[in-house]
């Protein structure tokens, strides 16, 4: 029995090791290069508050990474490749995207990480940015991704919501913020989302004026949520929407939602 406690513990110990050699590791290409605004370790459990002793803090070790695309010392950093696909991390974010860039692409198919808790994709263009170029990565990187997902300013067609959605069906928060969706018809998912784990669907900006405008285009709004709709697992699954400004007001929202079969939903609706 001692001796198992023991192995137990030097297993511990090498793999507290392995993780901070991988920390120094990408804090020292980081420093060299000058790249993202921010390499930091942190624990998971501790940005939700949670309580443990100074043993599981210590070991608690994950990496984030902002990457700022549009600035040549961050491209120079994503050509190195790194050694991201050996590396678990908390957080990766792709940040002010301007257009069709092989940098990201080719981060996507060799040097995106193993796993990653969130994952974030994001373009400065405003009205948003078509996201062909990149769709095709995304879905090729997302088995990877664990709990959420994040898009922003990107112009989406129907089939590529369809198909968005279909392959983020095992992650919990899907947000896709600030976003041109094209929903002029019902999207339907009689299948494709079976055991799906979403639980939160964030659109927050996405149906203001300088997007979809579900304001003048309420039917697209209604497409969207009767669509979902055609997936039972995923009414099952789903637990909290959030409309932020999305120029739909909170009693309207709740009243679609219910037509739809999301009846015990939390929803979270604001009008500026």
């Amino acid at each position: 029995m001692e001796a198992s406690s023991q192995m137990i513990a030097s297993e511990n110990e090498q793999k507290a090791k392995k993780e901070k050699l991988i920390l120094k590791k990408t804090q020292k290409i980081a420093k060299d290069l000058r790249v993202a605004n921010y390499i930091y370790n942190y624990s998971r459990s501790y940005e939700r508050h949670e309580t443990y002793d100074s043993d599981e803090k210590n070991n608690a070790t994950s990496l984030g990474l902002n990457i700022e695309v549009d600035e040549q010392r961050n491209i120079n950093f994503v050509k190195k490749k790194l050694f991201l696909y050996q590396v678990k991390m908390e957080i990766l974010r792709l940040r002010r995207i301007e257009g069709r860039n092989k940098n990201i692409i080719n981060l996507f198919t060799s040097s995106f990480p193993n796993t990653v808790s969130t994952f974030g994709i994001y373009s400065i263009k405003d009205g948003g940015l078509n996201i062909s170029p990149h769709l095709l990565g995304i879905t090729r990187v997302i088995s990877r991704v664990l709990e959420e997902i994040d898009i922003m300013k990107f112009k989406i067609s129907l089939p590529q919501f369809k198909r968005m959605m279909t392959s983020f069906s095992h992650i919990c928060q899907v947000k896709i913020r600030c976003c041109k969706l094209s929903i002029p018809r019902i999207p339907e998912f009689p299948y494709q989302l079976k055991n799906t784990r979403i639980q939160h669907i964030c659109l927050n900006h996405s149906g203001n004026t300088e997007f979809s405008d579900w304001r003048n285009n309420r039917h697209e709004f209604i497409n969207l949520i009767k669509g979902l709709s055609t997936s039972p697992d995923l009414v099952q699954s789903l637990e909290q929407i959030t409309l932020k400004y999305c120029e739909v007001e909170l009693a309207e929202a709740r009243k679609v939602l219910s037509q739809n079969g999301f009846r015990s939903i939390n929803l979270e609706c604001w009008l500026p």
